[in-house]
């Protein structure tokens, strides 16, 4: 990677945001492994409990060399008993379950049947995104790739009528990022809604 590269030859630290990308979002623990890259500092949450508020910093024994009575590294509510519980439960289960295998053909599986609408409509822009943490653009013209800024939110609005909340993200993205333990049976379920919506945004319906 580049930007790794780039950090190690200036001597800085490469600090990877695995906060939403991390413990199997991806369909791999950690996004930095998709790349083949070892972060100097990695910084986590979200996924790391499951829910319960927990966040961690982790780095390399050299990089996190402090000396003695550095307290401005300390944390008031650090070692939350809890939290910590609850995300080694987490890890367990992901362990036990094969989360971030599953997540993966997940992904692979939601990527193409959204690659076979996008050829179907002319709103849907581009489909990307790993494991269950995918991206939906919606343009005005596939061409000229425009963004299709008012026709996002509307399908965001025509999809939570028919019973599902999506996320936009950017100016005319929908994110979408279910339950790493979602069945494939939901899934198609989700999948459908925003086909649906999609449909009804793209034909000029009211919302």
């Amino acid at each position: 990677m580049k930007l790794q590269k780039i950090c190690h030859e200036n001597n800085l630290i490469f600090i990877m945001d695995e906060v939403q990308a991390g413990f199997g979002r991806t369909g791999r623990m950690f996004a930095s492994e998709l790349f083949n890259v070892q972060p100097d500092i990695i910084c986590l949450a979200k996924g790391l409990s499951g829910g319960i508020p927990i966040g961690a910093t982790v780095a390399k024994s050299d990089t996190a060399e402090w000396s003695e009575g550095s307290s401005s590294h300390s944390n008031t509510y650090g070692g939350n008993v809890l939290a910590c519980a609850a995300s080694l439960a987490k890890l367990e289960v992901m362990q036990s379950e094969n989360i971030a295998e599953k997540a993966a053909k997940l992904g692979e599986y939601a990527l193409k049947r959204l690659g076979e609408f996008k050829e179907k409509s002319s709103i849907v822009g581009d489909v990307r995104g790993k494991g269950l943490m995918i991206g939906i653009e919606f343009v005005k013209d596939k061409e000229t790739k425009e963004k299709a800024i008012k026709k996002t939110d509307e399908i965001a609005i025509e999809a939570f009528k028919r019973g599902l909340i999506l996320l936009p993200v950017g100016d005319s993205c929908i994110r979408i990022a279910p339950p790493l333990n979602i069945s494939q049976e939901n899934l198609d379920k989700g999948l459908e809604i925003i086909f649906e919506s999609t449909k009804v945004v793209e034909g000029g319906g009211s919302v």
